[in-house]
């Protein structure tokens, strides 16, 4: 916690940031959310105290406590308890986020204008994270002001709450408000006339809680560190008050009375001398230190033996208070006693009742701290905690470490003969493998899952074996063997009723069979997702989802494309399945590209590249497409994007994703004059594509290699049309094709190629589409062919962005800086919403700021608005 200062020194502005945004709501009906920043210490809490306490609202606070695995949905169950109603009884049963706002919301229908507090973020778990996120994507249906604290300084770029930030920064009921050190003339209006404000302000950096810690002490002396400063407060009170301390200091968080009055015994009688002395507070039915800093800088202080013969009595109080009491709470303690068969007991608990919360990182940490403390258990409990532990880490994207668990239950079901779960183990190190880029070892797990349970008599875990095995297959292009395992699957599967492996598998199949040209695969595929969608599996429906985008894409239909991915997108927006998310808007950034939509591209590609939450196959096609992207315009960054696609995608060793990066890296070199490079580049890959019949990709491939003056003979079945008649220099009606796939950089290369008033157009369509470099390549091309009047292009810009805004993402600035919101933006420059989501953020991103209003200000002070538009802007944001 962070109370900060008892006096509120230098909060003016972020008192008035917070009433404006709280007016917002009353006067919009329709919620907020601000993300409140600062170090610790630097009296985030006391701001939010004092203006709850001036709002003239309700309020309702949840927090967050620095446990070794924090409480799952731990703030969110603490809104739920003072809430109560459907939200409440949600929450306790362990309810998705989505369905948990729409139960918020319920409950603040009608009634007066709340204020939600969430304090302490950065120590959240998971599934309160998950909370947060979708309701800051639905604060249009929550009447409330939802302030979240967190200590900025500790949230790293890959912390999940730097996640968080991101995600939620193009909201545009989403702000950020940042709370500084105090000033030197802060910290003189606490020290007085008498005191020496600047050495005091040098010390502690303006660090409020320091600074009060440091006149709270009374002495002459200034102590060197905040620790120094808690310990020689602590060292003046009585001897019974510092051993109360001491209790209070093993208990993060709030210490309920009851509690300490068991764990501190006959010194429990302090507790009135440590209130009034300032180091305890009231907090409901318990009390807390002051500050968080203070508690650690006590429980620092104490002896290993005093520490854990304090969390030994917790523990035994708390044990004595089951079942009421949360099993993540009671693990924390029973590991700090060092009482390892409380932890073995307890943890595992605690880990079950945080996957069935969602908050899987924490679950996945609870089976850890059960695993380091269960040497000496039976070998089906370890081989049970190993398979609970590779599963959550599964969900969390920590592959290394679920393949090696994993393992682990492998070697143990080995040794005891179980060949059952043994060769279930071999089916999911099959997954994990792939999931890790391991095609080899992916594809020997999958045979020996099947060598083994083919042995046993038939059940899911062998239907599930066979899909598995279908699925690889068909990654791999090897499409009669991914029918042939599809079928075996979806046979078993119905005679077992197994409803899940059925859609599984009638996805493999559709998916292989639409890899291969042939459209009855859709049929498949919508079965799997009419079977995924009346049955609620949320996975397999963004799976069907994924899958048919894929193939469209695969396939040039670009318009089936994008109306499956987008209501693949939307659907796993609005069931929190990032994962499936990322993966889609890295393929729709293919359709962009593909179309000529070079700007939402970009925005996808740089959204899925930037979130540290996306898995190693959710990378590769964006790189891909931002590489070709970027070749296409000149810009520098090709070859890091290129490299890097290819290095992922060798690992993977698929086909789907080792040809197009192939395919892009001969673009890139084409558009480099390094045609020599071109056939050992697309050598292998060429090969690989002619032997599995993909005719998209080989001509794709057979044409750049044309582009470089290799000249081969191919059946002019094995090669789809617009390629086909460019390879027979059929060069008009290449053009035509292209044109009706709605393909203009294709297009305009086949134009390029034709006769001269044709050529002179392929190259003037280039320059509309602002690939510059191909442009100069192609007229280039036409002057070698002595074709005079080149069209050329829009004078180059003899200044780059001082922010390293392209174009389009200093226009969106500019009008952003007017005050316009998303859709204005949208409507005036002619872009779709998302894609201005997508500029928004990147501007965000690379301005370094938090909100619009920042951007706007920013803008303004390097000249790249007018003052009079960051003006507007700025009490447009308010």
């Amino acid at each position: 916690m962070d109370d900060g200062a008892p006096r509120l020194v230098e909060r003016t502005a972020q008192l008035d940031a917070l009433a404006g945004e709280l007016a917002r709501v009353r006067v919009d009906h329709a919620g907020r959310m601000v993300f409140v920043g600062g170090e610790a210490g630097v009296g985030k809490t006391s701001l939010l105290a004092a203006f709850v306490a001036r709002a003239g609202a309700p309020v309702w606070r949840g927090s967050s406590e620095p446990l070794q695995s924090p409480r799952a949905l731990g703030p969110v169950l603490d809104l739920a308890a003072q809430m109560g109603g459907r939200f409440a009884d949600l929450a306790a049963s362990g309810s998705g986020s989505v369905e948990l706002v729409a139960a918020l919301a319920e409950e603040l229908v009608g009634g007066e204008v709340g204020v939600l507090v969430l304090e302490d973020l950065h120590w959240a778990d998971e599934a309160t994270l998950d909370f947060v996120r979708v309701l800051g994507r639905r604060l249009d249906r929550v009447h409330a002001l939802v302030l979240a604290s967190y200590r900025d300084v500790e949230v790293g770029r890959a912390h999940p709450v730097r996640t968080l930030l991101g995600e939620l920064a193009t909201e545009r009921s989403v702000s950020r408000l940042a709370v500084p050190p105090l000033t030197v003339r802060g910290v003189a209006e606490l020290v007085g006339a008498d005191g020496d404000a600047a050495s005091l302000h040098a010390l502690t950096q303006g660090n409020s809680f320091f600074v009060t810690e440091v006149l709270a002490g009374g002495d002459d002396t200034v102590p060197d560190t905040v620790r120094d400063a808690v310990l020689a407060r602590r060292a003046r009170m009585s001897v019974d008050e510092q051993t109360l301390l001491d209790a209070v200091a093993v208990l993060p968080g709030r210490a309920e009375l009851w509690l300490l009055e068991q764990v501190a015994g006959t010194t429990y009688g302090a507790i009135e001398g440590c209130l009034a002395s300032g180091m305890l507070v009231e907090d409901g039915d318990g009390v807390r230190f002051r500050h968080e800093i203070a508690r650690v800088a006590v429980e620092d202080s104490l002896s290993g033996a005093t520490r854990a013969a304090l969390h030994a009595r917790v523990l035994a109080a708390l044990v004595d208070r089951e079942p009421g009491v949360d099993p993540a709470r009671i693990a924390h303690h029973a590991d700090s006693a060092g009482d390892r068969a409380a932890v073995l007991r307890h943890a595992p608990l605690a880990g079950e009742r945080a996957a069935a919360l969602g908050a899987h990182r924490e679950a996945a940490g609870q089976f850890a701290l059960a695993l380091r403390n269960a040497d000496a258990a039976p070998d089906d409990v370890q081989a049970h905690l190993l398979e609970r532990h590779s599963y959550e880490c599964y969900l969390t994207d920590r592959m290394d470490e679920a393949f090696a668990s994993r393992h682990g239950a492998l070697a143990i079901h080995e040794r005891a003969g179980d060949r059952l779960r043994e060769g279930d183990a071999h089916r999911w190190l099959s997954r994990l493998a792939w999931f890790r880029g391991d095609h080899a070892t992916a594809a020997s797990e999958a045979d020996a899952a099947v060598r083994i349970l083919g042995d046993l008599s038939p059940g899911p875990e062998l239907a599930m074996a066979y899909s598995n095995l279908s699925q690889l297959r068909m990654l791999s292009h090897d499409l009669d063997a991914a029918l042939v395992w599809s079928d075996r699957a979806i046979a078993l599967a119905e005679e077992l009723g197994e409803i899940a492996i059925i859609a599984h598998a009638e996805n493999n199949a559709g998916a292989a069979l639409l890899t291969g040209g042939r459209l009855e695969g859709v049929a498949r595929i919508e079965r799997s997702l009419d079977l995924a969608i009346a049955h609620d599996l949320e996975e397999h429906v963004a799976r069907a989802w994924t899958n048919l985008g894929a193939a469209f894409a695969t396939l040039h239909q670009l318009g089936r494309a994008d109306e499956a991915l987008e209501a693949g997108i939307d659907y796993c927006g609005d069931h929190d399945l990032d994962s499936w998310r990322l993966y889609m808007a890295g393929w729709r950034a293919l359709v962009r590209l593909c179309r000529g939509d070079l700007d939402g591209a970009e925005a996808d590609a740089a959204a899925v590249l930037t979130n540290p939450r996306a898995a190693l196959p959710s990378r590769i096609m964006p790189a891909t497409v931002l590489g070709r992207l970027q070749a296409r315009r000149g810009d520098r960054d090709v070859w890091s994007f290129l490299d890097n696609a290819r290095a992922h995608a060798l690992r993977a060793d698929e086909l789907q994703r080792l040809a197009p990066v192939a395919v892009a890296r001969a673009e890139a070199l084409l558009l480099e004059n390094r045609a020599p490079e071109v056939a050992a580049e697309t050598d292998g890959v060429l090969r690989a594509c002619l032997d599995v019949g993909d005719e998209w990709l080989t001509g794709e491939l057979l044409v750049l290699r044309r582009r470089a003056g290799i000249v081969e003979r191919t059946p002019a079945d094995a090669v789809a049309e617009p390629y086909r008649l460019e390879l027979a220099e059929k060069f008009g009606e290449a053009a035509e094709v292209w044109d009706a796939l709605g393909q203009p950089y294709e297009r305009a290369w086949a134009l390029v190629s034709s006769d001269p008033d044709s050529a002179r157009d392929g190259v003037a369509a280039l320059h509309a589409l602002g690939v510059s470099r191909a442009a100069d390549v192609a007229a280039a091309q036409l002057r070698e062919r002595g074709i005079a009047s080149v069209p050329r292009g829009p004078r180059a810009s003899t200044a780059t962005h001082p922010f390293g805004l392209t174009a389009r993402e200093a226009e969106v600035l500019a009008l952003l800086a007017t005050g316009l919101t998303n859709v204005e933006i949208a409507e005036r420059a002619a872009l779709s919403r998302r894609t201005v989501d997508h500029h928004v953020s990147a501007v965000l991103r690379k301005l370094e700021v938090g909100n619009r209003r920042q951007a706007a200000r920013l803008a303004v002070t390097h000249g790249l608005v007018s003052a009079g538009e960051g003006q507007a802007a700025d009490r447009l944001h308010r």
